[in-house]
């Protein structure tokens, strides 16, 4: 394992439960009926102990989109071709897409991370170029990407956390954007949860039921070629993964090391959690 990344998982402590205990006695003693605010209150109690302060508050947050683009796109597992990719990102910095209303009348800033969109963007506000490779290859017919694009991938993950923390945000939420990437998703899940393809693989963003089939079959097919190892999270990140949810999990684990909350937000960013997870338990 690279020294960065043994340096950071070091630096990355468990929660502190004396705060943990303290918000709880807080919630507790307020004047309200005990446990009435759902889950609400446990929300509250991690943010305040993930922080490690008592009286923390949300300064700034922040939602990333992580965006990259999927070889395995040549297999037809997707309802669209990878060229909406780019499209949405070119949404994503107008302002035009469902997460930009959404953050906005909560208060967060959106940016989109570019860890491999197969398009050149051009710098501009809202945009962080993290780009490792202009996309990962066919994983159905050999890995992914290289093990060293993979803890690249992680890499920028953490410098976007470290970045931000940097100018006052101690929220972050990872969203994500990559057309395919539901298919390397279900394989990560597969080989870091031990259950089949078919368990595991949904249809995305709508596939009918023989597109489906075909989505488990390259899931599968890419298990077989590869072999990743479950005990190695970034040999699976390699063979089967994708640059975006590499860079998911990099952000969780700067998060981590920060002491900064990071919001999951969907089966990719979850798979980018899981990655995180295993590489820090």
């Amino acid at each position: 394992m690279e020294e960065w990344l043994i340096n950071l998982l070091e630096n990355i402590k468990p929660v502190n439960q004396e705060v943990l205990q303290a918000a709880q006695e807080r919630l507790d003693n307020l004047t309200k009926p005990r446990g009435s605010l759902g889950r609400l209150e446990e929300l509250g109690k991690r943010f305040v102990a993930i922080q490690g302060d008592l009286s923390a508050r949300v300064k700034k947050k922040i939602v990333f989109v992580f965006a990259a683009d999927h070889g395995v796109t040549e297999e037809g597992v997707s309802a669209f071709p990878k060229e909406v990719t780019a499209q949405m990102v070119f949404n994503f910095l107008a302002g035009g897409a469902g997460i930009n209303v959404i953050a906005g009348h909560t208060g967060a800033d959106v940016v989109v991370v570019d860890m491999g969109v197969d398009h050149f963007i051009r710098p501009t506000n809202g945009l962080f170029h993290a780009k490792v490779r202009m996309g990962t290859k066919n994983m159905a017919k050999g890995p992914a990407m290289s093990r060293e694009d993979a803890l690249e991938s992680i890499r920028m993950g953490v410098e976007v956390a470290f970045t931000y923390a940097n100018k006052g945000y101690n929220l972050f939420a990872a969203g994500d954007m990559g057309i395919g990437n539901t298919t390397p998703t279900s394989a990560i899940f597969a080989v870091l949860t031990g259950k089949s393809p078919e368990e595991v693989t949904g249809r995305g963003t709508g596939i009918d039921d023989e597109t489906l089939k075909k989505k488990i079959k390259v899931v599968k097919q890419a298990l077989e070629v590869n072999k990743p190892d479950p005990s190695d999270p970034v040999d699976v990140l390699a063979k089967v993964g994708g640059l975006e949810i590499g860079g998911i999990a990099g952000l969780i684990l700067g998060g981590a090391a920060l002491g900064i909350p990071v919001v999951v937000d969907g089966l990719i960013s979850t798979a980018g959690a899981l990655i995180a997870v295993a590489l820090c338990p």
